[in-house]
């Protein structure tokens, strides 16, 4: 038995070991790939450089408590925090998929949630039915609270410590197979301008995702959109309340209609380079040019997820040209993102156009030309590399700012047909 004991504790030492120096090897990986970027170079020099190698160093020497893929992920993030490149993507690769045709299989379910990748997922271990009564009182408009995700999972986000800037959304009831009660699916962590660095479990697959640049926008969280997902929806609080900011992913990007005889209505849902993407671009474009005859124009940007250049100029090029003779009123909300925020500053510039909605997302400084991910040593993450810069930096995590702000309880093409109703 004594024997049996010392072999066990002997494994258990190695394991231990082995897991330590893995994290060593993709703890130096990504502090090289992040030094590889365009941000860094730019952004992390003199003390700031200090700082960081510091951290890398600390977090070789730290590795006591690092047992599990997620111990190393959440680490790992903090290299991530000194820099203000929001197109820089870091996820964990799933461990351990239950197929979601497999959801409503008992013997399945079972199964996978006597994995060690379910037991061994991030927890914490509070009273439940207490911090949901807590969390019930606390002020609507403030970050902590009860959030829902399209009504599959209901999370309780609070905040960890008084003097830590860091929240804890803890599941309190989920509907998923994948999810328990007590698990962590968000966390978050402060940074300026009211904006957070987030990491994400995702609603299907449960793997770890860096949301670097995470808002509370009308008692949600804005950027809380997941591909793949069951839903399209992001975590809220006031579900069974209309959203009128943001435009559902099933809408065509592409859209031109008449508000009334005086007006019309197009919608830019982004400007893919993706060759069948680019093609609906080009086509759409070429439908409305002899169609917008009427005075004036109201252009919806809302959740616009960027793209290339090469596709929004030609847009851009004919909104100048009507700008030159009627006045024109565009749509921003925080899902305007990338080369759509650039496409919304360079129209800020041209008489005749003005700006409603809200703040823009802040993810435009940076980008990547080809989409590369690179995966660490241990094989459990991957980083996606940005390899592009531009002059936009002092909107990098703050936004495009509108010059109308729109109320979120009310429709907002309504709102925007007012205000062009309000112009000479």
């Amino acid at each position: 038995m004594r024997i049996l004991t010392f072999c066990l504790c002997v494994l258990t030492l190695s394991a231990t070991a082995q897991t330590g120096r893995l994290f060593q090897r993709d703890i130096d990986s990504l502090s090289l790939i992040l030094q590889s970027t365009p941000s860094f170079q730019e952004q992390i020099t003199g003390e700031k450089r200090q700082e960081f190698d510091r951290l890398v160093q600390w977090m070789r020497r730290d590795t006591a408590n690092v047992k599990t893929p997620a111990d190393a992920f959440m680490r790992m993030i903090y290299l991530f925090s000194p820099l203000r490149d929001n197109h820089l993507g870091f996820y964990q690769v799933p461990e351990t998929v239950l197929n979601r045709a497999s959801w409503s299989d008992t013997a399945a379910v079972r199964r996978y949630q006597a994995t060690a990748a379910f037991r061994q997922y991030l927890r914490v271990r509070v009273n439940l039915d207490s911090l949901e009564t807590a969390l019930r009182q606390a002020p609507d408009d403030s970050l902590e609270g009860i959030y829902h995700y399209g009504g599959h999972l209901t999370i309780g986000l609070y905040q960890v410590h008084p003097k830590m800037a860091a929240w804890h959304g803890v599941v309190l009831h989920s509907s998923l197979p994948v999810w328990a009660p007590g698990q962590i699916a968000v966390y978050l962590l402060g940074r300026s301008n009211q904006r957070y660095l987030a990491v994400y479990g995702h609603p299907v697959y449960k793997n770890l995702m860096l949301y670097p640049n995470e808002a509370l926008v009308n008692r949600s969280l804005a950027g809380s959109f997941f591909y793949g997902s069951v839903s399209d929806d992001i975590y809220r609080k006031h579900p069974e309340k209309q959203d009128f900011v943001r435009i559902s992913r099933k809408e065509a990007p592409f859209q031109f209609r008449r508000l009334s005889p005086e007006m019309a209505y197009v919608r830019l849902g982004h400007f893919s380079a993706v060759p069948a993407d680019q093609k609906a671009a080009e086509a759409f474009l070429k439908s409305i040019a002899d169609s917008l005859t009427a005075p004036k124009l109201l252009l919806d940007l809302r959740d616009n997820q960027g793209g290339a250049d090469k596709v929004a100029r030609p847009f851009l090029r004919i909104v100048r040209e009507y700008a030159a003779k009627h006045p024109v009123a565009v749509l921003l909300n925080y899902g305007t993102m990338s080369q759509g925020e650039i496409f919304a500053l360079r129209l800020k510039d041209i008489p005749n156009v003005t700006l409603l909605g809200q703040p823009t997302q802040g993810t435009l400084t940076y980008g990547s030309n080809y989409g590369r991910t690179v995966p660490l040593p241990g094989k459990t993450a991957r980083v996606y590399v940005t390899d592009m810069k531009s002059s936009y930096l002092p909107f990098e995590g703050v936004g495009v700012q509108p010059g109308v702000i729109l109320r979120s309880d009310r429709d907002w093409i309504a709102q925007g047909m007012e205000y062009l109703v309000s112009r000479p």
